[in-house]
C-alpha cells in the first residue's frame, strides 16, 4: 500500500468512525433529542418510548383539535382526561419559557393552528429569570441539528445504561414514570412532603414580559382562545416574597391582558392532601384545580392581585447607559421601589462598570456590600465578584472576615 493511499484509508476510517458515532449516540442514546429539551430523567432509559419533543407532540395536530398546555413541573402531569378534552401537554418538553412557546406557535402549519381549540399558558413563579429563547426552538432545521451535540463520555455511559434497562420488558412496572406522546407525565404520586415554601425567581426580565406578550397578541391575532393562569400553592411565602411575588404577577398579568390568580385560592391554601408538597398539586388536586378554571370565566370573577406596582426599573435597558447616569439613579432613587430587583436588573447585564458603580453606591440602596458578596458567591455568580476584584475593591482578609 503506498503512502497516499495509506492516507486516504486512515482519514476515510476515522470519518467513518466519527459519522458511526454521531449516529449510534443520537439514535441510542438520545433517539428524539429529549436531553436537551426534557429537564429530567424520566425518558433517559427509553429506547422504545413514544417520541415526546415539542415537535413530535405538536405532529398530532395534523390529524384533530387539542388544547395546548404550556406550563412547568406544576402542569406536566396534566392530561386529557383531568382537562376534560383533548390536549398536548408541552410543559416537560418547554419548560415555561414564553419565548420558546411563541417561537413552536410559529413553527406550526396553517393547518395545525387551525386546529388549536385552546391555550393554557401557566404564567410559573419561577420562570421570570429568562433572558432568551432556547438555540434548538430557532427553527425546525436548527432543532434537528442541535441534536447532533449531544456527544460526550456521559452519553457513552448513558447509552449503556440504556441498553440495559431496556434489556428488561417493558412496561409500567420497569418504568413507573414516563412520558406519553400527548406530552403528559404519568409518575407514582408520594406522600405529601413538608418544605418551605420559595420561588426562585425575585425579578422579572424585560425579556419576558415582552414574550408573555408576544405569545397573547399571537392568541389573539389568530382567533385561538389563550387561558393565562397561576397555580395554587399550600401555604403563601414569607411575608417580603409574597410581596415581591404579587409584584411580579402584576406585571405579567398587565403583559398578557388576564392573569387568573390563583396561587392563595382559599379552597387549596392549607389543605396537604390537594399536593404533593407546598407548590405541586397532586392529581387529585388537580382535578378539583382544573373544574376551578374551568368556572372563571363563567361563575366566578378573577381573582385580584395585592395593588403592588412592580419597579419600572425592570423594563429599562440598562445596556444603554452609563456609569454616570446609574450613580445619578441611585442618588436621586427614580423608578426604585425594589432594591432587589433593581441591582438584579443591573447584574444582569454583565457590564463591569455597571457592577463596579453599583457596588460603590449600594449602602445608598439600604443594602450591605458584605450582603451582596455573599449572595453572589452564594448564587455562584463570580461575574459579579470579578470586577472588583479586578478593580481592588475586594481586600482578601477583610473579605473573608466580613462575609455573613
Amino acid at each position: 500500500m503506498t503512502k497516499r493511499k495509506w492516507t486516504i484509508c486512515t482519514i476515510s476510517m476515522l470519518a467513518a468512525l466519527i459519522i458511526s458515532l454521531i449516529i449510534t449516540v443520537n439514535l441510542i442514546i438520545d433517539p428524539y433529542g429529549e436531553f436537551r429539551l426534557i429537564e429530567g430523567d424520566y425518558n433517559k432509559l427509553k429506547l422504545k418510548a413514544e417520541k415526546t419533543t415539542a415537535l413530535q407532540v405538536a405532529s398530532k395536530l395534523n390529524d384533530g383539535k387539542y388544547a395546548l398546555v404550556f406550563g412547568s413541573s406544576r402542569t406536566m402531569l396534566l392530561s386529557s382526561e383531568i382537562m376534560g378534552e383533548p390536549i398536548l401537554n408541552f410543559s416537560t418538553s418547554i419548560y415555561n419559557n414564553p419565548g420558546d412557546i411563541l417561537a413552536l406557535l410559529k413553527m406550526l402549519s396553517h393547518k395545525q393552528l387551525a386546529n388549536v381549540t385552546n391555550i393554557y399558558f401557566l404564567v410559573d413563579i419561577n420562570g421570570f429569570h429568562y433572558t432568551k429563547a432556547a438555540t434548538e426552538m430557532s427553527s425546525k432545521s436548527r432543532l434537528f441539528l442541535e441534536t447532533l451535540r449531544n456527544i460526550g463520555p456521559e452519553k457513552i455511559e448513558d447509552a449503556w445504561n440504556c441498553l440495559v434497562a431496556n434489556n428488561k420488558q417493558y412496561g409500567a412496572d420497569n418504568f413507573p414514570n414516563n412520558i406519553d406522546s400527548y406530552g403528559t407525565l404519568h409518575k407514582i404520586d408520594k406522600p405529601y412532603h413538608e418544605k418551605s415554601p420559595f420561588f426562585s425567581s425575585h425579578f422579572v426580565t424585560p425579556y419576558y414580559l415582552k414574550s408573555l406578550k408576544a405569545v397573547s397578541t399571537f392568541c389573539a391575532d389568530h382567533a385561538i382562545k389563550s387561558t393565562f393562569f397561576t397555580a395554587p400553592w399550600q401555604q403563601p411565602f414569607i411575608r417580603p416574597l409574597q410581596i415581591k411575588a404579587d409584584a411580579i404577577l402584576s406585571q405579567a398579568a398587565k403583559a398578557c391582558g388576564n392573569l387568573l390568580n390563583f396561587q392563595l385560592q382559599q379552597d387549596f391554601t392549607g389543605n396537604t392532601s390537594f399536593f404533593n408538597d407546598p407548590s405541586h398539586l397532586n392529581v387529585h388536586g388537580l382535578k378539583k384545580f382544573i373544574k376551578l378554571l374551568h368556572l372563571s370565566g363563567k361563575n366566578i370573577p378573577q381573582i385580584e392581585l395585592s395593588p403592588i406596582k412592580l419597579p419600572t426599573n425592570v423594563l429599562v435597558d440598562y445596556n444603554k447607559i452609563t456609569p454616570e447616569t446609574l450613580s445619578n439613579i441611585i442618588n436621586q432613587k427614580q423608578n426604585i421601589s425594589d432594591a432587589d430587583s433593581f441591582i438584579q436588573a443591573i447584574c444582569e447585564t454583565k457590564r463591569k462598570d455597571l457592577i463596579i458603580c453599583l457596588y460603590k453606591n449600594i449602602e445608598k440602596l439600604g443594602q450591605r456590600k458584605t450582603a451582596f458578596i455573599a449572595s453572589s458567591i452564594l448564587y455562584a455568580k463570580p461575574d459579579r465578584i470579578k470586577p472588583l476584584l479586578e478593580r481592588g475593591l475586594l481586600h482578601q482578609k477583610l473579605f473573608f472576615k466580613n462575609i455573613p
